[in-house]
């Protein structure tokens, strides 16, 4: 069996690309605390309060209900750091990222994210079948046109949460 390798990606000049390391997380504990932490102490970044200050809109990026994630114990988080460096609703936006999944209906969308969540910020699910909605972020030799939701594409800040 051959290992399938693959493409490299060339990222253009200007576009800063930042994959802090992986620790292991503790196996037990209140899970607000380990989120908490994670958000004020992280690997190899600034914590994320500092690092939102000085950008306009920041794009917060969570997986569609069809993805088993924690997103109601680590959305409120976020969204207190965002706070505290000066966000307002009206500059945080939060995007489901659902690939290749149909669109989740209101009430999947409200339990992943919370009904605070849902009427404060009024999450947007991605739309790759729409392309008015997605704007090229870089174009790659071998994959083609790399394209995101534009608002991740024009947010200052993407957070991108998951399990």
């Amino acid at each position: 069996m051959t290992a399938i390798r693959p493409p490299r990606l060339r990222v253009p000049a200007g576009v800063l690309v930042h994959a802090p390391a992986m620790a292991p997380s503790p196996a037990s504990g209140d899970p607000l605390a380990l989120v908490a932490d994670a958000l004020d102490h992280p690997l190899g970044a600034a914590p994320l309060a500092e690092a939102a200050r000085g950008k306009d809109h920041v794009a917060i990026v969570v997986p569609d209900p069809s993805r088993p994630a924690a997103v109601g114990t680590y959305l409120l988080p976020v969204l207190a750091r965002l706070a505290r460096a000066g966000f307002t609703p009206g500059r945080i936006r939060v995007v489901m990222a659902r690939g290749i999944q149909p669109t989740a209906d209101r009430e999947d969308v409200e339990r992943t994210v919370g009904r605070e969540v849902m009427q404060a910020l009024r999450p947007v699910q991605a739309a790759p079948e729409s392309p008015e909605w997605n704007a090229e972020i870089l174009q790659h030799e071998e994959l083609g046109s790399v394209r995101v939701h534009r608002v991740v594409a024009e947010a200052g800040l993407v957070v991108l949460t998951g399990d």
